[in-house]
């Protein structure tokens, strides 16, 4: 705590002796438990704040559990304004960018306490990483045991966690509450600016001096602007990878090398140029390579089930809408027809249900992926997979051809894919011997160019293997 200021610094140091056993750590948090009679009204985002039920709705005399524990449906509130809500921890779980700043606001007297995170440094995975709110630390939810941190025998281990910033604000009885929230924001800045604090007296944290910076500029080859330059201030000395991706292009660009970074050095990459993937002509492509299945067909709720500050906006983080799946096609799965459909009607954003389809073996399968419970935990994206997958030409027919995306495991209505893109490509002109190939990950203006009278179906069932029915392509980017 420093004298004059408004809250305090949490923060923690991991370490792992060289002598300790195998060890798996999934998730490490920082959580404060409010006054619940004075903290009611939680904010995390100028679109995503509102007054929320008591934890005394939760008990069994007052709600009913849906699917699993964390998802209630509150039937005998407290305060009967949240009767008939779904009341799920799940939906208030946000992106490493987005959630910097989260708290609660008591209205009388205004009060407002405030978990802020000023750089993200200590956090794996990315800025695009989701989190509980909560879980400001490390966190395997979306997006499974890939970044699960796991350690041999014998392997040391030292890590620092923050520090974070637990801010309090008040105001005079009787002002506008909300701007307790505004503050914070402004708090947010103030301390991102004093990022690395000087305070911190630790070999383990080393000082602004101690660390150096990086710069240049990440260009797409075939595309030439003045966007793309990058600075990234204020890194702890050490060996890195590089990797980025650009909102449009399928896969990831990485450096070719490390990236040294020495106390007090500043290093001009330069101009780095991202030959995205691409092996031919684009014949169509279904949705954005953006990492987000939020272009996609999202389905209203289950009108018993809702929560109400997403009736306008990131109607995705509604509860129950894998069963919407099974009332939109309640007999046959969805059909997606190439220059016919659209893939913001027609695309449903999540497959969820297994086909039975196993005429022959498929072409391709991505293996077992995931143990995230995106879909579950109300995501719009996992951790992110691009797959390729080379279909010869004489897999495709004259006339009418259909690709079956197919789930082949799963074991509840929550394991699924969430589809970034899809598009095919061929490598040459169509001849009997050319390859197409399909990728996952959409945009939408399909254009036909298969020289006979032809049309290509697509039929989602729920995603894993890549099974042919006539033709088939090259798959990229799922999750």
């Amino acid at each position: 705590m420093l004298r004059g200021s408004s809250g305090f610094y949490a923060y923690a140091v991991y370490e792992r002796p060289k002598d300790w056993p195998g060890f798996t750590l999934a998730n490490t948090r920082l959580a404060f438990k409010l006054n619940k009679v004075w903290f009611n009204y939680m904010a995390m985002a100028d679109d995503r704040q509102r007054k929320m039920p008591l934890p005394d709705d939760r008990s069994s005399n007052r709600s009913q559990t849906l699917a699993y524990p964390e998802a209630v449906l509150l039937t005998n509130p407290i305060e009967p304004e949240f009767k008939g809500e779904v009341d799920d921890k799940y939906q208030y779980a946000g992106e490493a960018k987005d959630i910097q700043v989260h708290g609660w606001i008591c209205s009388n007297p205004p009060i407002g306490l405030w978990q802020i995170v000023p750089n993200n440094e200590f956090r794996s995975a990315g800025p695009t990483k989701q989190y509980l709110t909560s879980h400001v630390l490390l966190s395997t939810h979306y997006s499974g045991e890939e970044l699960m941190a796991k350690f041999e025998d014998g392997e040391p281990w030292k890590k620092v966690l923050g520090p974070l910033f637990v801010y309090a604000n008040s105001m005079e009885n009787g002002s506008d509450s909300h701007q307790l929230w505004e503050d914070a924001k402004r708090q947010l800045n103030v301390e991102a600016k004093n990022w690395p604090y000087s305070f911190a007296v630790s070999d383990d944290f080393p000082s602004s001096d101690q660390r150096g910076s990086v710069d240049g500029s990440l260009l797409v080859y075939d595309r030439t602007d003045d966007k793309g330059h990058f600075t990234i201030e204020n890194v702890r000395p050490g060996n890195y990878n590089l990797y980025g991706w650009v909102h449009g292009f399928i896969g990831d660009y990485r450096y070719n090398g490390s990236v040294s970074i020495k106390a007090g050095e500043s290093i001009d990459l330069g101009d780095l140029v991202y030959d995205h993937p691409r092996n031919g002509p684009i014949l169509w492509e279904i949705g954005i390579p953006d990492r987000s299945a939020a272009e996609f067909f999202v389905p209203d709720p289950n009108p018993k089930l809702v929560n109400k500050l997403y009736l306008t906006h990131d109607k995705y983080r509604q509860y129950g809408l894998w069963d919407r799946y099974t009332d939109l096609y309640p007999d046959e799965d969805l059909v997606y027809t190439i220059n016919e459909s659209n893939y913001q009607k027609d695309w449903f954003f999540a497959q969820v249900r297994i086909n039975d389809r196993h005429e022959k073996p498929p072409l391709f399968t991505t293996g077992l992926i995931g143990y995230d419970n995106t879909i579950a935990r109300h995501g719009i994206h996992g951790l992110y997979w691009l797959y390729n997958v080379s279909i010869p030409a004489n897999k495709f027919s004259k006339g009418n051809n259909t690709i079956f995306l197919t789930q082949a495991w799963g074991l509840s209505p929550w394991r699924g894919i969430l589809y970034d893109y899809i598009r095919l490509e061929v490598q040459a002109a169509i001849t009997s011997t050319s390859e197409f190939r399909m990728m996952m990950p959409a945009d939408a203006e399909l254009e036909e160019t298969l020289t006979e009278p032809s049309k290509l179906s697509l039929r989602q069932s729920s995603g894993g293997a890549f099974q042919e029915s006539s033709p088939q392509g090259r798959v990229g980017s799922g999750r």
